[in-house]
């Protein structure tokens, strides 16, 4: 009884002992063999680990500039300069042109037109010159609040976004009634414009 214990031990032992010596052989040997068939030479090797550290490292920021949306980008560029309110009139624009999209209905021509956020150029020009304006409305240096309204006005116009022009030339004479220490002809030029706006629509 005894003896066949130990054969059928030794069985299970030899048996054990070829499964791993099968793994080995093609699994950990192929592995080994071509690993020292692609390892670099060491010269080699050392010039990598130069190359490697001479590589600037990444902080938060970076990485989230290519995991963020721009509009998510910029907005948070916005939110850590100082500028929440100029985020917040951003937030307003783009989320009153989605509304105004869905009112229009998917049969109207302008319901295929590009999204703000979908359109960098003119992202990037409207959030510099909202930033410009809350920055000169800090200063008091309202003349300049004015022209960044007119600079904003004038390219969406050119740019055929009447919607978003119209808003900007209406908060130009907004800003030219509200201070009176405002040049006579700019409170004139922002009536005119007003004017043309509502000649337009």
């Amino acid at each position: 009884m005894a003896e066949t214990y130990i054969h059928r031990k030794k069985s299970t032992n030899e048996t054990k002992n070829k499964n791993q010596s099968t793994f080995f052989h093609t699994s950990i040997l192929p592995s080994k063999t071509y690993q020292e068939k692609h390892q670099l030479p060491l010269k080699e090797l050392k010039n990598s680990v130069k190359d490697y550290k001479k590589q600037p490292s990444l902080q938060k920021v970076d990485t989230e500039k290519y995991r963020n949306s721009l509009q998510r980008q910029l907005s948070i560029d916005m939110l850590r300069q100082g500028y929440h309110q100029s985020f917040r009139e951003l937030c307003t624009i783009l989320e009153w042109q989605k509304n105004d999209r869905e009112q229009l209905g998917v049969e109207h021509p302008h319901y295929r037109r590009s999204l703000l956020d979908g359109e960098p150029d003119k992202l990037r020009f409207l959030c510099i010159y909202l930033n410009k304006i809350e920055e000169a409305e800090r200063r008091k240096q309202y003349s300049n609040m004015y022209k960044n309204y007119i600079e904003l006005a004038s390219f969406f116009l050119k740019s055929d976004d009447h919607w978003l022009s119209d808003s900007f030339y209406k908060k130009c004479l907004s800003v030219a009634q509200t201070y009176t220490q405002f040049d006579s002809q700019l409170v004139a030029e922002a009536y005119l414009n007003v004017g043309l706006v509502y000649e337009r629509q």
